[in-house]
C-alpha cells in the first residue's frame, strides 16, 4: 500500500478582486426601479387627442374656437396572474386618456372654464401697469391744471395791481395838475384866465367854500355897484349851460355898421322894444311866451332881409351882421326856459349890494361866469375880479389879526386882564 505523503507547505492567499455584483439588497432594488422606469418611458406610446370645445367626440367645425390638443402617455400595467394594477394616462394640458380611462363631461366643463379663465388672464395681462400709468398721468394732469390755475391767478393779481397803480398814478397826476391850476387861478391868474371867467369862478368857489365862514363873509362884505351886477352874464349849470345875459340882449349902441343904416331903423326899434318888454315881464314874473316868440320872428326877419337885399360885394359886412344877429338869438334862448326866467326874475328883483351877497346868490342859484364875448365884458370881468381879490384880502386880514393880538395876563387874583 502506498502512502502518499503530502508535503507541508504554506499556501499564500491572493487578494480577492471587487465583483460587479452589488451585495446590498437596497442597492439592488434601486437599480431595478431605475431600469424599470427607463424601460416604461421608452416603450410606452404617446397618444394625441384633438377635439372641439364641447369635449371628446366633438369637432371644431361648428364654432370659431380653436381645437384643444391633449398629449400624454397611455396607461399600462403589469402583474402576475390573478391580480394586477396600473396607472392611468397623464400629460400636459389635462389628464390623458389611457386605454382604461375616459374623460367625463364634468372634466370637459372644468377644462373649458380653465381655458376661459386663462383667456381672461391673457386679456387682462398688463392691466395693472396700465392703471398705474393712468393714475400717474391723471396726477400729472391735475398738477398741471393746478399750476396753470395758479399762474392765471397770479397773472390776474399782477394785472389788477398794475391797473390800480396806473389809476392811482393818473389820479395823483390829475390832482397835482388841478392843484397847480387852482393855485394859479387863485394867486397868479393870467389875462386869459380872467377873460375866460376861470379866475373869478375860482375865487367865488373859495369864498363860498368851507375855509370861509358865511357870517364873516357877510360881516366883511365889500360894496358892489349896481351897474356891475346888471352887466354881468351868467351861465346856469343845472340848465344845460344856458347863458343868462340880459346885458347882451340890450344892444344900445352896439349895433354893427351895416344895421345902423336908416333902412333898418324900424326893425331895430322893434327888437329893442321887444327886449325891454321881455325883461320887464321877467322881473314881474309874467308869461314870456308871446314876446319871446315875437322877438325870434323879428331877428329872423332881419337875417332874411340881409341875405336877400344886400349886394354880393358887401359880403364882409353881411357876415359881421349875421354873426351879431346869431349871438343875439342865442342870448334870447333864455326867455324860453322856465328855470332861466326864474333865475332872471330873482336877479332883477333882488340885485346884490355887496360882493358877499353876489357870491352867496351865485352859489345858491348855481351860476358861474361864461367866457367874455366882447372887450367890454373882458373889462367888466377884470373889475369884478379885483373886487373878489379885495374881498379875500379882507377875510385873510381879519383872520390873521386875532392871532397876532397879545395873550391876556393872569393877575395874582386869578382874573385875566389885558396888558
Amino acid at each position: 500500500m502506498c502512502r502518499t505523503t503530502r508535503a507541508s507547505s504554506t499556501i499564500e492567499r491572493q487578494p480577492r478582486t471587487k465583483s460587479w455584483r452589488v451585495g446590498s439588497p437596497v442597492e439592488r432594488g434601486r437599480i431595478a426601479l431605475a431600469i424599470l422606469a427607463a424601460w416604461w418611458v421608452l416603450t410606452t406610446p404617446i397618444e394625441c387627442h384633438a377635439y372641439g370645445p364641447d369635449g371628446p367626440g366633438s369637432s371644431n367645425r361648428g364654432g370659431p374656437s380653436p381645437p384643444r390638443i391633449r398629449v400624454g402617455w397611455t396607461g399600462w400595467g403589469w402583474g402576475w396572474p390573478g391580480w394586477g394594477w396600473g396607472w392611468p394616462g397623464w400629460g400636459w394640458g389635462g389628464p390623458g386618456r389611457g386605454p382604461w380611462t375616459a374623460e367625463t363631461p364634468e372634466s370637459a366643463a372644468l377644462h373649458g372654464l380653465g381655458d376661459a379663465a386663462s383667456g381672461f388672464g391673457d386679456w387682462a395681462r398688463g392691466t395693472g401697469s396700465f392703471l398705474h400709468d393712468l393714475a400717474l398721468a391723471t396726477s400729472i394732469q391735475a398738477e398741471t391744471a393746478i399750476r396753470v390755475n395758479q399762474y392765471q391767478w397770479g397773472c390776474y393779481l399782477e394785472t389788477a395791481r398794475r391797473h390800480r397803480e396806473d389809476l392811482a398814478r393818473r389820479k395823483w397826476s390829475r390832482d397835482c395838475a388841478r392843484l397847480r391850476i387852482d393855485e394859479r387861478l387863485l394867486y397868479h391868474p393870467e389875462p386869459r384866465d380872467i377873460e375866460s371867467g376861470d379866475a373869478p369862478n375860482a375865487l367865488i368857489r373859495y369864498l363860498s367854500g368851507p375855509d370861509v365862514s358865511p357870517s364873516a363873509l357877510r360881516a366883511l362884505g365889500l360894496p358892489m355897484p349896481r351897474s356891475t351886477c346888471d352887466r354881468l352874464p351868467f351861465v346856469l349849470n343845472r340848465g344845460g349851460n344856458l347863458i343868462i345875459a340880459p346885458c347882451r340882449l340890450r344892444v344900445g349902441p352896439r349895433w354893427p355898421d351895416l344895421l345902423r343904416d336908416p333902412s333898418f331903423d324900424r326893425q331895430r326899434r322893434s327888437v329893442e322894444l321887444l327886449v325891454d318888454d321881455c325883461l320887464a315881464r321877467a322881473t314881474r314874473g309874467a308869461s314870456l311866451a308871446a314876446p319871446s316868440s315875437a322877438l325870434d320872428r323879428a331877428l329872423a326877419a332881419l337875417r332874411d332881409r340881409i341875405d336877400r337885399r344886400l349886394a354880393p360885394e358887401a359880403s364882409p359886412e353881411r357876415a359881421q351882421a349875421r354873426a351879431f344877429l346869431d349871438r343875439l338869438a342865442a342870448s334870447a334862448r333864455m326867455l324860453h326856459d322856465p328855470a332861466a326866467t326864474q333865475v332872471l326874475r330873482q336877479l332883477r328883483s333882488h340885485p346884490p349890494a355887496t360882493v358877499a351877497e353876489a357870491v352867496v346868490q351865485m352859489t345858491r342859484l348855481h351860476l358861474q361866469l361864461p367866457p367874455a364875448a366882447s372887450p367890454e365884458e373882458a373889462d367888466l370881468y377884470g373889475e369884478f375880479h379885483r373886487m373878489l381879490l379885495e374881498q379875500r384880502d379882507r377875510l385873510v386880514t381879519a383872520r390873521v389879526a386875532p392871532a397876532e393880538a397879545p395873550a391876556p395876563v393872569v393877575s395874582m387874583a386869578g382874573r385875566a386882564r389885558r396888558p
